[in-house]
């Protein structure tokens, strides 16, 4: 069942991907919680890929992210296009096809820095008032704000990979009857 798109998949990735929309527009309109809504969206993928593999979480991904983009705002999608969706996909990638455990956290770390430039390109152009005064004191500021957030998301990746394995056995012992 793991891995072939079958109707029980796709059901399965409907259902997933209408919870995970759920969290995403919640994200949206409770400002607040932003960041704990993509987190449970993050989570909603991390269970379709235990329940379906890569198909289910690859589909719910996009699905989310394009409802996303066309109903709430382009810019408030791309952290979760960049980052919380796709955390949990390429964390089960980098697991499965690197084995060396030193390449593997190079390569996290490419990953995040690639999000923190992105993410720090997109800030620049809505021009958020909170970075306006990191850029005005200068590069140290700029560069040690770019470490700590990379440390920030390595430590949610290792969070994700911590969680799968406790998500994979409890979906399991539900779909165990099937």
């Amino acid at each position: 069942m793991k891995g072939k798109l079958n109707s029980r998949s796709i059901a399965l990735s409907g259902i997933l991907t209408a919870l995970s929309v759920i969290f995403f527009f919640l994200s949206y309109y409770v400002n607040m919680m932003a960041t704990t809504f993509n987190i449970a969206v993050s989570l909603v993928i991390l269970v379709g890929f235990c329940a379906g593999g890569y198909p289910v979480a690859i589909m719910i991904y996009v699905v989310t992210g394009l409802l996303g983009a066309i109903f709430t705002n382009v810019v408030f999608a791309i952290p979760y296009m960049v980052f919380f969706g796709l955390v949990p996909i390429l964390s089960m990638l980098i697991d499965q096809y690197i084995r060396n455990v030193i390449v593997a956290y190079v390569v996290r770390i490419i990953y995040c820095s690639a999000v923190v430039a992105v993410l720090y390109f997109f800030g620049n152009v809505i021009s958020g008032e909170w970075l306006s005064g990191i850029i005005a004191r200068g590069g140290v500021y700029i560069a040690l704000l770019a470490v700590a957030a990379v440390l920030v998301l390595l430590l949610y990746e290792r969070g994700v990979r911590y969680v799968q394995p406790i998500l994979d056995r409890t979906v399991k012992r539900i779909t165990r009857h099937d």
